[in-house]
Formats: structure tokens, sequence, C-alpha cells
């Protein structure tokens, strides 16, 4: 056995635990243990303390070895908020530490729900706004984003000043996955206009390798976040055509976990952070819906 004890041995610090909790944890039987309600409950919350212990361990070394306060923080890949935070945050506080995990925000949220997180940033996709877990979080809004689509400055889209989604409905599109929130939210608003999404002539994740494509060919346009966008507006080459109505994309939220001892200060720092980097930006819903 991996603990290199003897069955019995195993059995008798179970039955030890069960006696502390009072309850049964585990049914035995010819084909094996098999955790009860209150042995899923226990498993969890032992699992939570063992990561809540193991970031403390990791906090109190990193303060010891002379650093600052650690942050451990998940986020999307694709957002130019979050650099910008960073190097607020370590402005005011220089000696912070930070751990950055990159992935799907489902994934990080769960990670973030076992303590081996401290805040995610991202958006709630629909399917993840139905999910039991947004029960166990406190988000808080950062940034109300939209969908932009965009072209070369040398396209002749580049020069019309008002288009519906219809008049996009035959382009040729660069486009996020199939399984992003933006990709999603571009579908619906073709399908709710009775149009049949596009299909992607190049797919990627990356909104650098998007805006090179869209720079580079006059024949594709493509659609990013309007996060994304306001960094690419200092790059010359790119545009974002004035297509109406505005599609909106669930907000950019910073979450944390609901605890009775709150966030941390490094936590809150950084929140604070992302709101002052927000709002140097200008309200993308400003110019209304028209």
């Amino acid at each position: 056995m991996r603990l290199n004890l003897s069955q019995p041995a195993v059995s008798k610090m179970l039955r030890e635990v069960e006696d502390a909790f009072g309850a049964r944890l585990f049914e035995r039987s010819k084909a094996g243990v098999r955790a009860t309600a209150i042995g899923i409950a226990a498993v969890r919350r032992a699992r939570l303390i063992r990561h809540e212990v193991e970031g403390c361990a990791e906090e109190i070394a990193a303060l010891r070895d002379g650093g600052g306060l650690l942050l451990r923080l998940g986020t999307v890949s694709v957002t130019s908020i979050v650099p910008d935070a960073l190097v607020r945050l370590r402005r005011k506080a220089p000696n912070a530490i930070v751990h950055i995990s990159e992935g799907p925000v489902g994934a990080l949220l769960a990670r973030l729900l076992a303590a081996e997180l401290d805040c995610v940033f991202g958006a709630l996709s629909p399917d993840l706004l139905g999910s039991p877990i947004v029960h166990d979080l406190i988000p808080e809004i950062v940034y109300r984003d939209r969908i932009c689509v965009v072209a070369s400055d040398r396209s002749p889209l580049a020069r019309k000043r008002r288009f519906r989604w219809q008049d996009l409905e035959r382009q040729s599109w660069v486009l996020p996955p199939p399984s992003t929130v933006v990709r999603q939210s571009m579908v619906a608003m073709f399908v709710g206009h009775g149009l049949a999404p596009p299909f992607a002539s190049v797919e990627t994740m990356s909104p650098v390798t998007m805006s090179e494509l869209v720079r580079a060919d006059p024949q594709l346009i493509g659609i990013m976040r309007e996060e994304q966008v306001r960094r690419e507006r200092e790059i010359p080459g790119l545009v974002e055509l004035p297509v109406r109505p505005i599609a909106e994309l669930p907000p950019l939220s910073l979450f944390t976990r609901k605890t009775r001892g709150g966030s941390s200060p490094v936590v809150s720092q950084f929140s604070l952070a992302l709101r002052e980097v927000a709002g140097i930006s200008v309200d993308p819903f400003a110019t209304g819906n028209g």
C-alpha cells in the first residue's frame, strides 16, 4: 500500500476518524469501500484545509526569504487588464510575489474553491451561471465588455461607417474556438437575427495571432473583446468596424471564495489595481446601442 501500512492498521485509523466525527464516513462491502454523503463532505473539507495550510506555508516561506505577500492568481490568458494591474500592484507592493495560473475559467474556479488559488479573473460562461459553484463565489465586476469586429485598415470594409450583423454574414473570419464565450456570443448574435453563424477561415485562441492575421490580410475580419482592442488601437493597421447592435459579453470579474476571514490584503490590493486599470478605458456602452 502507498501508506506503507497494513489493512488492519488503516481500518483502525479509519474507525478512530469516524469516532471523532461521530458518523460513518465509508461503507464497506465485498466490492470495496465507498464514501457516504458525510464522508464525501469530510474529504472535501479536509482537502480544503490541506490547501489552505499549503498556501499559508508558501506565504510564510516567501516572507521569511525576504519576499512579500503571495498572490496565487488564476486568469484567462486573453486579457490585457491583468498585466497592467500587476504592474500597478508591484509599484505599491514591490515585494509581492505572484504565481499565475492560466486556463479555462471553470477549471480555475474549481481550484479557487479548493483553496489552491486566492482569486480568479475572468468571465462566467452561460453554463457556469447555472452551476452550484456560483453560490460559493464573491464576484466583483471589473469591466463590462463587448464584442468588437476588427479588420485591416486596407480592407474595403474599413471605409464603411455602419454595419449590421447581416452585412458580415459572408465574410472570411478569424475566430476563437467554439468553446469560448466570445465565439458563443457572436453565434448567438447571428442566430438571434435569423442568420447562419459564419465558419472560421482561421481559428485561433491568441488575440495576437488574430490581430496579425487581420492586419496582414485585408480579406479577413476577426472578433475580439473590447478590452483587447483598446490596446491594439495603439498599433497602426487595425480598425474596429462599427457593427450594430452591440454584442455584450459577460463582464470580466474578479472572483474570490466566500470565507469568514474575507480577502487577504494582497488580493484587496490587486482588486484595487484592476479597478484603476479598468477605469482608464472608455465605457464601451457610453455611445449607446443604436
